[in-house]
């Protein structure tokens, strides 16, 4: 019998190591508008990579043209964040910006673990003539699944989220669900916000040490039965 209780103690110390991790949470932020990142490649190729809390982010840019599909462009950035560079905004004299003149801009967030994205900072762009804010409407997809892009149905819906005539704000992103990807740029299908995109936070799903209880019960299981045995 009291071998058997050794066996059972020995048993229940190897399930304690055997069992699956556990999944956890830990907070993760990104700061675009200061140099904490590198450019990888160029020209309309590139992306953006920066890697924090263990999560390693890349940043593509893209622009979804009239026709309703997705061509990549450049990602850029100063020190107000974030945007992309195509027709329809470097060329303006206005700084690389994120938005929907004459086709909609996105940036492409891909984490190399799952992150569940909580908030999205983007930072306004004055009006040159007119004074004030362009809106900062917001179109944003969170998804594990994301297809090639290619065109804007085969993406599904996206969420839209309103902003107005703002020197900057937090957008909240919904779902409360871990995912690989985070595609967000200005409300498609409108042709009038502007912006750059200063920060992301998040929560990053990380496997977690399993707890010291169940090892200090394995661990008593044994000594119990070594002190029938003598």
């Amino acid at each position: 019998m009291t071998k058997i209780k050794t066996l059972a103690a020995a048993a229940l110390i190897a399930g304690t190591f055997a069992a699956p991790l556990t999944a956890g949470a830990a907070p993760v932020g990104f700061n675009f508008s200061a140099p904490n990142g590198a450019f990888v490649g160029s020209g309309n190729s590139n992306s953006y990579v920066q890697s924090n809390g263990g999560v390693t982010l890349t940043v593509t840019g893209w622009r979804l043209t009239n026709a309703g599909t997705f061509v990549q462009a450049s990602v850029k950035q100063n020190g107000a964040g974030l945007g992309v560079c195509d027709i329809g905004s470097c060329p303006l004299g206005v700084g690389e910006a994120t938005d929907n003149f004459g086709q909609d801009d996105f940036l492409l967030f891909s984490f190399s673990t799952p992150v569940d994205p909580v908030s999205v900072g983007i930072t306004g762009i004055s009006v040159p003539v007119f004074g004030g804010y362009f809106d900062t409407d917001v179109s944003y997809l969170a998804t594990n699944a994301l297809p090639p892009l290619t065109t804007l149905a085969a993406l599904g819906a996206l969420t839209n989220n309103n902003g107005g005539n703002v020197s900057g704000r937090s957008v909240a992103i919904d779902g409360d669900v871990a995912v690989n990807t985070l595609l967000f740029g200005t409300r498609a299908g409108q042709a009038d916000d502007r912006l750059r995109v200063s920060s992301l936070t998040g929560e990053a799903k990380v496997p977690e040490p399993l707890t010291l209880a169940l090892f200090g019960v394995g661990m008593a299981g044994i000594a119990a039965a070594r002190r029938r045995k003598g």
